[in-house]
């Protein structure tokens, strides 16, 4: 099995286990009316957010592959609509579970800490698996198309569609990081001030019909938004090593392949780590959330020396 096919392995397998936790989550119990009542209001309206957003950025990043296809070729305008789906998709899928956890972790909550860290992390660690998983896929369907190139009439052989991904990822993280951070801080300053100071009811009343619009804000902004931030990051980092490599060291295929193992490896390991936060006899959150990023941290140290 070639270094790519393993990489491509990793990406699927970090997505395979975030739909599987999603699954898990999806089976709990959501609690009672009232909770669901305003859990249903914040899912609403982050969807009605997001499906805004997702129809003004289709059109842009359709104009900018246009031209990008004009420019530099097909390749790099599949790869720049790859990033941008990808991105778009690793967010939409994070908020989507992000909102359904929410409530399942309240009802949860009844039972003790542990149970609720039990449930929140599990919906958290979705956005990261996605994150991780589709940018790491994405960087690794454009290597291999490049690879493929020269017996695709019309393809270029070089590595500029990698440049063309990472552009495609950072259309997307400037519209939901950016759009969504203003948007919920403007909401949850404006709903402050009405509430507390204009109208005296403590924050997050849902009396406040503002405290639901903060609420999707933190969903849109600090999931989905936070999501499209990282993926590019991950994405454009990794390129970037590419482009270095090849720098370097021209002709030598293991250099370019090099990060994409090393997310691959770093993906294994953080899956492994996840079962490792729990709750101990000190009743703390924090100490919980170490042991993972111990564990983690360990097994990615191994994995990196044989690598």
């Amino acid at each position: 099995m070639s270094y790519l096919n393993i990489s491509i392995l990793s990406g699927l397998l970090a997505v395979v286990y975030g739909l599987f936790q999603s699954w898990r989550i999806l089976q709990l119990p959501r609690g009672d009316k009232a909770m669901n009542a305003i859990s249903d209001a914040i899912a609403e309206g982050a969807n009605a957010y997001m499906k805004r957003q997702s129809k003004v950025l289709l059109v842009i990043a359709l104009i900018i592959s246009a031209a990008i296809f004009l420019t530099l070729g097909q390749l790099s305008a599949i790869a720049f609509l790859t990033g941008a789906l990808f991105s778009a998709l690793a967010g939409f899928i994070g908020m989507s579970i992000a909102v359904r956890t929410n409530v399942r972790c309240t009802q949860a909550a009844k039972k003790g800490l542990s149970e609720a860290l039990s449930v929140g992390f599990r919906g958290g660690s979705v956005t990261g698996l996605m994150v991780a998983g589709l940018a790491l896929l994405a960087v690794d369907l454009i290597f291999l198309l490049i690879t493929l190139a020269p017996s695709i009439p019309g393809l270029p052989s070089n590595l500029m569609p990698l440049v063309a991904l990472g552009f495609g990822g950072s259309l997307i993280s400037v519209f939901a990081r950016l759009g969504g951070g203003i948007y919920t801080k403007g909401a949850d300053v404006g709903t402050d001030l009405v509430g507390k100071i204009e109208k005296g009811i403590p924050e997050d009343d849902p009396r406040n019909p503002g405290v639901i619009a903060d609420l999707v804000g933190d969903n849109v902004g600090d999931d989905a938004g936070m999501a499209a931030d990282l993926f590019e990051t991950y994405v454009v980092t990794a390129v970037a090593v590419i482009l270095l490599g090849q720098l370097v060291l021209p002709g030598f295929t293991n250099a370019l392949l090099y990060p994409l193992l090393v997310g691959s490896a770093a993906i294994v390991a953080s899956i492994i780590g996840t079962f490792f936060v729990r709750i101990g006899g000190d009743n703390k959150i924090m100490p919980a959330l170490y042991k993972g990023l111990t564990a983690s941290g360990i097994f990615s140290a191994i994995i990196f020396y044989y690598l």
